[in-house]
């Protein structure tokens, strides 16, 4: 077989391969779990606060609200902080506000869970800005899990965010990437 005529195979072994990711992706996606809401009791007393969010709201979290999986990992995360940048941080803008926020796991399940699969991203506003992560280890803005998370035990990690001055509040993102749970959701009032 030339060259010539093996490229033409190769091209079509290339296609049949790339179609089949999409398709195995297509059905992972499919079957994503989505997490459960457990409400805190702060949050409820909070309920009546005009920038929480409501149960019908893009299914958003309130601060202190905890997302559960069926593999035992929850996942909280507490309402946003105004904050002051070390002088030696990374990712603030300047003109914007910078924020921070605790996120804590908690694994109840019965197997491990890799905390480096843990994935938090937000957006700030109504025009839902990407908020910049602030890298800030003068006050502990880890901005990251690491590690394995063992049956019943926790993990807390410090996010900090830099936000448009004028945002009013910041959309929270969690995932966990292990291709069958769906990122929960926060809304957090600034």
């Amino acid at each position: 077989m030339s060259a010539k005529s093996a490229l033409p195979r190769t091209r079509s072994l290339l296609a049949a391969g790339a179609a089949a990711l999409i398709a195995i992706g297509g059905l992972t996606a499919c079957g994503e779990e989505e997490p459960t809401r457990e409400k805190n009791s702060s949050s409820q007393q909070d309920g009546a606060k005009k920038d929480a969010p409501k149960e019908d709201n893009n299914k958003q979290m309130a601060p202190g609200d905890t997302a559960s999986y069926k593999n035992g990992l929850k996942i909280t995360v507490s309402k946003a902080t105004a904050y002051t940048p070390g002088e030696f941080s990374a990712g603030h803008k300047s003109g914007n506000k910078a924020y921070t926020v605790t996120i804590s796991l908690e694994n109840t399940g019965e197997k491990d869970i890799n905390a480096v699969l843990v994935d938090v991203n937000a957006r700030a506003g109504d025009e839902g800005k990407k908020a910049d992560k602030i890298f800030d280890s003068e006050n502990e803005a880890e901005n990251t899990f690491d590690g394995e998370l063992l049956p019943g035990k926790k993990a807390t990690a410090t996010y900090a965010f830099s936000a448009p001055a004028d945002a009013k509040h910041l959309d929270v993102e969690v995932g966990y990437f292990d291709f069958s749970t769906k990122a929960a959701h926060w809304k957090l009032p600034l």
